[in-house]
């Protein structure tokens, strides 16, 4: 191979029930400036007709390969797909992504051009399907430092090596070198499969170009989610003690905090109660500012107030779920 657009590359891409989500992410695939060679589409036993979806659509696109994940987990199905991929790079693809014409040209000439990079994807931008004020908000909180914390691929503006990345191109030999994606994670197995890479030493880089990322629909959906990504903060530790940074545990250590903060205003005197509280208070401010920030950059100005609620919604909900699951023993 003398070039990168000589490489052949294959998508992975896991669903369940994403019917309504498909032509959008898969036209975004097909449509790239360096064309994949297959987008393997592994169908997790989906009921909304996803699949007989994938079939008819396969009929007009040959490089579309649906197959089926009988257990439908994700970490199956993306290890089902990775098996049966032919490529030089394979991409780790989401349903609720729609991607950069140019993602995986500038991803696969990096890794072609820097040998020393194991795997490398882009920032996920958070993406408002419906235009709504709730919607905005949590696009909001998903790209700012303050609601994800070092989570460099949700907001990075330029090359950096990460512990992690969304939607990852990787060399072909990094699953004969790393195995692969740990399927007794039903979440958290990217993270802990990017853990295992730079752990040992290898390199995973984020580059600052957008894919659009669709948000939860609902409040309800949002905190179902961060608490769900929290709740397998804990059994992905337990698993695997490198896989998964202390980073991801902050929220849960926030949680804790206010649960002492609340026993100090029940039980100590109003003075111990106050100096308790102050890492709260700068909490408060720091919630302010940022809701501020991500209003003033949107141009939308009673989103401020919002803002302010979504921020901690986020920072509880994910925490709550670290917390129940440390409580459950880890329980699946």
């Amino acid at each position: 191979m003398n070039n990168p657009t000589e490489a052949k590359i294959s998508v992975v891409l896991i669903c369940r029930n994403e019917k309504k989500h498909l032509y959008g992410v898969i036209m975004s695939l097909l449509n790239q400036s360096l064309k994949p060679y297959e987008i393997i589409v592994a169908d997790g036993m989906s009921e909304d007709g996803s699949y007989e979806y994938l079939l008819e659509l396969s009929t007009a696109y040959p490089e579309l390969k649906p197959c089926k994940n009988p257990l439908m987990y994700a970490p199956h199905g993306l290890n089902i797909g990775i098996k049966q991929a032919k490529g030089d790079y394979i991409m780790i693809a989401g349903a609720h992504t729609l991607y950069n014409k140019e993602y995986l040209k500038q991803t696969v000439s990096f890794l072609f051009e820097n040998h020393g990079a194991e795997a490398a994807g882009g920032v996920t931008t958070a993406f408002s399907m419906h235009g709504n004020v709730l919607e905005k908000s949590f696009c909001a909180v998903y790209s700012s430092v303050f609601g994800v914390g070092g989570s460099l691929h949700r907001y990075a503006k330029e090359i950096t090596s990460a512990d992690t990345v969304a939607y990852a191109v990787y060399r072909r030999e990094v699953f004969q070198k790393y195995g692969y994606f740990n399927e007794s994670l039903i979440r958290n197995q990217d993270i802990e499969f990017n853990y295992r890479i730079t752990k040992t030493g290898g390199k995973i880089y984020v580059l600052p170009i957008d894919n659009l990322y669709t948000v939860p629909e609902s409040f309800i959906k949002f905190i179902s989610k961060n608490f769900s990504n929290g709740y397998w903060n804990y059994i992905t530790l337990k698993i695997s003690k490198k896989g998964i940074g202390f980073r991801h545990f902050v929220p849960f250590f926030f949680v804790l905090y206010i649960l002492f903060c609340i026993i100090m205003g029940v039980f100590a005197s109003v003075t111990v109660s106050l100096i308790t509280c102050v890492p709260l208070i700068l909490y408060v401010v720091m919630d302010m500012y940022f809701s501020f920030v991500q209003a003033h950059r949107a141009k939308e100005p009673l989103q401020f107030f919002l803002n302010l609620f979504i921020f901690p919604v986020l920072h509880i909900s994910y925490g709550t779920g670290t917390l129940m699951s440390i409580i459950r023993g880890g329980e699946r």
